[in-house]
């Protein structure tokens, strides 16, 4: 997973990186960013290979995102996650997530 800034950007590498994925590996996938009003930038990722569970990974940069803080990153298991794409979309100083509600199907 990628993210670009006005210079260069930052990334959330798979792990192993550069390397076949098994199931249960770490492969952030396609991601949703929201800047929020206080200038983070908030990452919604697709748990693609469901590493430490069936749930979406949030990463926040706190940079305009030059990085990506490890210490950002966590699981957030109320959004459950069938490794499909998801939306997100903030109005009015809410934040709203989308995707199928099952940790198995996507539809």
């Amino acid at each position: 997973m990628f993210l670009m800034s006005s210079r260069y950007g930052a990334e959330l590498k798979s792990i192993p990186y550069n390397q076949r994925k098994n199931n249960l590996d770490f492969e952030p996938d396609e991601c949703q960013p929201v800047e929020l009003d206080d200038g983070s930038i908030v990452i919604n990722v697709r748990n693609n290979k469901n590493y430490h569970c069936r749930c979406r990974m949030v990463v926040r940069s706190l940079d305009g995102g030059e990085s990506l803080p490890v210490e950002q990153l966590v699981f957030d298991h109320t959004l459950e996650d069938p490794a499909v794409a998801a939306g997100a979309l903030e109005k009015e100083g809410v934040l709203y997530f989308t995707n199928p509600a099952n940790t198995n199907s996507n539809c």
